[in-house]
């Protein structure tokens, strides 16, 4: 389950605008659903997605299977506690805007007319009821937004830069953004 939360700001970077898309269903799963997913989940999650471009050791704390509390160093480019299996760089989730129109569909490998894309940032606490994927747009010219996508950002076996789309929302009415405004498109993927 996933909502989409885009915020227009203006050149003194208040909030202009607010674009919701499916909220009204996340919540009411959230208040309704019977299973909960528990904090490591959540962290495994946020870290999957996590954007691994400059790599740190950490050490963190973890309860394992049996109750025990054990200390685990794991390579991180963030806060998120937990790891990021993936041990190379530049991979992790991207989100992207555009100007296409045509109705998404299980398929879309792209937006059909990309205006953009941003590293993701990704926030998780625990005992949160979902993990934040967000990016943050500035244009130097005028934009209409009326596509956005979650991607996944990897190196093939080629070592080549290869994207894989989790998602394509076409937006009901366009965003315009209007120099210096930003925008910042949020999606949430509950736990």
């Amino acid at each position: 389950m996933r909502a989409i939360i885009i915020k227009v700001f203006d050149k003194r970077g208040e909030l202009v605008q607010v674009k919701e898309i499916d909220t009204d269903i996340f919540n009411m799963y959230l208040e309704r659903r019977r299973d909960l997913g528990t904090n490591y989940f959540g962290r495994f999650l946020a870290a999957l997605f996590e954007f691994t471009g400059y790599q740190k050791d950490r050490d963190i704390t973890v309860v394992d299977e049996s109750g025990a509390t054990k200390t685990v160093r794991i390579k991180t480019a963030s806060d998120v506690p937990f790891f990021n299996s993936t041990y190379t760089r530049g991979i992790g989730a991207a989100i992207a805007v555009g100007s296409g129109t045509t109705a998404p569909t299980r398929s879309d490998n792209a937006l059909e007319s990309k205006i953009e894309h941003r590293v993701a940032g990704v926030k998780w606490e625990d005992n949160s009821d979902y993990i934040s994927i967000y990016a943050s747009f500035s244009f130097d010219s005028e934009v209409t937004i009326s596509e956005v996508a979650l991607f996944y950002e990897t190196i093939d076996v080629n070592k080549a830069l290869t994207r894989i789309y989790f998602d394509r929302t076409v937006l009901d009415e366009p965003i315009s953004i209007t120099p210096p405004g930003s925008v910042t498109v949020e999606y949430r993927i509950a736990i």
